[in-house]
């Protein structure tokens, strides 16, 4: 009774309906003509699963390098038959083994574009060009462009080499976890009109921005975004926020411009347990080597802020344009304004140009460096709500006169470590024994510090000492 019901049920489903497996067996990207046991490409097998219904699975060879190369210079088409691989049904496309499997497309067009869930697990996505899909370059992601319905999932890959950004989310959401994207001339990873999540990831070594919110919802958590030029994020979606937790954004550059690690044009970003150290603004009129926010607002909770430059103002932070900016036990320490040594430029860790609204509480702003006679720790309009520590006077920043605010701490006194892997996920700066800072946060404070350690009786700045 049972087999016959069950045999009955997979008559009313269909074999079309049930899972294929794809293994090509060329690596090369001849004129489809089908995908047969013995003879198929990976573009045959992509055509083969489009016109399967079930959810398929494609394995190529580890370690092999899969060139695309048919249709360069043909107009575009959305069937896979020439030009990028076409996704228009349900498919993981997969390395056999951990070693990444290659799929290069020379530069000639995209590699992919989505328009059904796929996953791309173990490989290596490399020299995709938009601009070869379309040569009036208004079309995005060498690598990856996610179309209507075409939500990914980027496990374990690493793209390299695209242009035009490697990977775009625009009308599908993306989900790049455990992956790398990294030397890609014109950026890493855009939430264009659709989110974006980033997990457990690298972004580094790109042209432009390694993340960009443009318009879509970003996510990031336990990601490192270093060596990136003009910026590490990009934060301009206006209705839709960025959020990063427990994250590294260091050693990114905004050559010529503002916001080395960070950059909020437009839109919201929060920030919270997360390290921003050793990004640079260069240029005559850099600010905010650490952050720069201009017309948005951005939240900061439980971060370390160290070690940026800018040659202007603003080595940590730089607000302006009437834009917000709230914190709560961040510590920015060690940052530096007037880094090309001009004798321009205050507020080696927070900078204000008067319009926008700064507050900060609970907060460590100490030991930063600006040019001869101007404020080394803050410079412009910031309100106080307390409990806030500064290792200089408040003749910069005169709002610092909250309740329990420490003005003109000794280096002795506050007994501040230099940035380094104290525990959690992101490094941090230690407060040493004895030092000014222990015990004078407020009630406010978060519960936990930036590594995640209880808060008891709460430690001014990102980190409590146990």
């Amino acid at each position: 009774m049972l087999l016959a019901a069950t045999c009955a049920v997979l008559l009313a489903i269909g074999p079309s309906a049930l899972a294929n497996t794809y293994a090509p067996t060329r690596l090369g990207d001849p004129v489809p003509n089908g995908c047969k046991k013995n003879d198929c490409s990976l573009r045959e097998a992509v055509i083969a699963a489009n016109n399967h219904s079930g959810d398929d699975d494609i394995v190529l060879k580890a370690g092999k390098t899969y060139m695309l190369s048919h249709g360069a210079g043909s107009p575009a088409e959305d069937l896979a038959r020439s030009g990028d691989l076409d996704i228009r049904d349900k498919v993981t496309i997969a390395s056999s083994s951990r070693t990444k499997a290659i799929v290069d497309a020379n530069n000639h067009f995209r590699v992919f574009e989505t328009f059904a869930a796929t996953t791309l697990r173990s490989l290596r996505v490399k020299r995709g060009s938009a601009f070869g899909e379309d040569p009036g370059g208004l079309l995005f992601g060498g690598g990856l462009y996610s179309n209507s319905g075409g939500r990914t999932t980027i496990l374990r890959c690493a793209f390299s080499g695209n242009s035009n950004a490697a990977a775009v989310a625009d009308k599908a959401h993306v989900s790049i976890s455990r992956s790398s994207i990294s030397g890609n001339p014109q950026g890493g990873a855009w939430a264009s009109l659709a989110g974006l999540s980033v997990s457990r990831s690298k972004i580094s070594n790109n042209g432009q921005a390694g993340l960009s919110a443009v318009g879509g919802k970003l996510t990031v958590s336990r990601s490192t975004m270093a060596g990136n030029s003009q910026s590490g994020v990009y934060v301009a979606s206006v209705d839709l926020p960025t959020t990063i937790t427990r994250s590294t954004i260091r050693d990114n550059s905004a050559e010529g411009g503002n916001g080395g690690g960070i950059e909020v044009g437009l839109g919201t970003l929060s920030l919270s347990r997360s390290t921003v150290s050793g990004n640079k603004a260069t240029g005559a009129n850099a600010n905010g080597g650490g952050i720069q926010v201009s017309q948005g607002t951005a939240t900061l909770i439980n971060d370390t802020i160290d070690g940026n430059h800018a040659d202007l103002a603003g080595g940590g932070i730089y607000a302006l344009y009437s834009s917000t900016v709230t914190m709560n036990a961040v510590t920015i320490a060690h940052n530096e304004a007037d880094a090309d040594g001009n004798s321009t430029g205050a507020g080696g860790g927070i900078a204000t140009d008067g319009t926008s609204t700064f507050d900060t509480k609970n907060s460590l702003i100490a030991r930063n460096k600006a040019a001869a006679g101007t404020p080394p720790d803050c410079n412009g309009t910031v309100a106080s709500d307390g409990q806030n520590l500064l290792t200089s006077d408040n003749s910069g920043c005169s709002g610092f006169t909250g309740p329990a605010d420490f003005l003109s701490v000794t280096p002795t006194q506050l007994n501040l470590g230099t940035l380094r892997s104290n525990g959690g996920p992101t490094k941090t700066d230690a407060l040493g024994q004895g030092s000014k800072a222990i015990n004078h946060a407020g009630g406010d404070a978060p519960k936990l510090d930036q590594r995640g350690a209880q808060r008891v009786d709460p430690d001014i700045g990102a980190y409590e000492r146990r």
